[in-house]
């Protein structure tokens, strides 16, 4: 949520000299390196912006739409990271060359709340990611989807006071398969950190 000079200089200061801003009318990605590590940071939906309107119908437009890499996904993210991943932006190039410059460095994916869904996207899409890091994320796509980040570290943490990582919800009568990704890590409203919550499951009439 900083502004890029003010995030180029952090990260800087904490070792990453590599730094790039990919904008969009929907969302940012900043993407930062050095020889050893690469961290790719979408942004989150930014209440504040100008952008507001058009990143909460984003965040609405909870329609399945097949993804390429295989099963469905929320088909506002899916549209909001290609307008970045293919757009003018190119997130998908500038990407792809950084890792055949140096094809052993990590890199690693993150996102807060609708950055966690775009991030959760990239992340399917680039085989070679390290892992990645989602907080406060809405749920992305389908099992399907979802088999395609196993096997490979993805950790999202949420926050028990958070309604946003429980939809889209896993409604099958109502064409709604949404399903979590990756290892929780569950903050209680006691602040304690857990590796569990309680789940509500919606059943369908008569069952």
């Amino acid at each position: 949520y900083a502004h890029p000079g003010f995030a180029r200089m952090a990260f800087k200061l904490a070792g990453l000299g590599g730094f790039q801003f990919l904008g969009g009318a929907t969302t940012e990605c900043m993407i930062a390196w050095n020889d050893d590590l690469a961290i790719v940071a979408f942004r989150g939906t930014e209440i504040k912006s100008l952008s507001a309107l058009r990143e909460i119908r984003t965040d609405l437009n909870a329609i399945p739409l097949a993804f390429p890499e295989g099963g469905r996904v929320h088909k506002g993210f899916y549209k909001a990271l290609e307008e970045i991943w293919e757009g003018p932006a190119r997130c998908r190039l500038f990407l792809e060359s950084l890792i055949k410059t140096r094809p052993k460095r990590p890199v690693w994916f993150t996102g807060h709340s609708l950055g966690g869904a775009l991030a959760s996207l990239a992340f399917a899409r680039v085989p070679s990611a390290r892992g990645l890091y989602v907080f406060g994320s809405p749920r992305v796509g389908d099992r399907t989807f979802a088999e395609l980040t196993l096997n490979r570290p993805v950790w999202r943490v949420e926050n028990a006071n958070d309604p946003v990582t429980l939809v889209p919800p896993d409604v099958p009568a109502l064409g709604l398969n949404f399903v979590p990704i990756g290892t929780l890590v569950h903050i209680a409203k006691d602040g304690s950190i857990e590796s569990d919550r309680v789940v509500l499951h919606l059943r369908e009439q008569g069952q």
